[in-house]
């Protein structure tokens, strides 16, 4: 029996570090098609509508670059979610179905990723940061 209380005890912190907030980010790069940016525009708020409507908590954003050789191309991320949460999106099938109709037509898709966010203190060891000492 202590092993059944100690399993229903650990089980919902398993799941809420598979579900909960986390590391990782999804961003990705996009370029409208010359002329096409009020119908990409267009086509980005619709599929923000399908996220909300199929029940999405995730909070996106979006910049456009103004500036530079990669002026005009439009970045979109989602912050801050665990490995488990990447893993369950809300309907994949769905989400590719609706962003193929409504955003694709209107871009071209420079790359994306997943990222890990890196505490400074993760990213670097100690022993990196550490200053030297010399003796003469």
């Amino acid at each position: 029996m202590r092993l059944w209380s100690v399993g229903l005890v650990a089980f919902p912190a398993v799941l809420a570090a598979q579900t909960g907030r986390g590391p990782y980010a999804r961003i990705a790069f996009l370029r409208p098609n010359d002329g096409a940016t009020v119908e990409f525009e267009a086509g980005y708020v619709r599929h923000l509508a399908w996220h909300r409507s199929a029940g999405e908590t995730w909070s996106w954003y979006g910049w456009n670059i103004t500036f530079g050789e990669r002026q005009r191309w439009f970045v979109y991320a989602s912050f801050g979610h665990s490995a488990g949460a990447l893993d369950s999106a809300v309907a994949p099938g769905d989400d590719e179905r609706d962003n193929v109709m409504n955003v694709a037509p209107h871009c071209q898709y420079m790359g994306s990723g997943l990222y890990e966010f890196l505490p400074r203190s993760r990213a670097v060891p100690a022993s990196r940061t550490r200053r030297r000492e010399s003796s003469l």
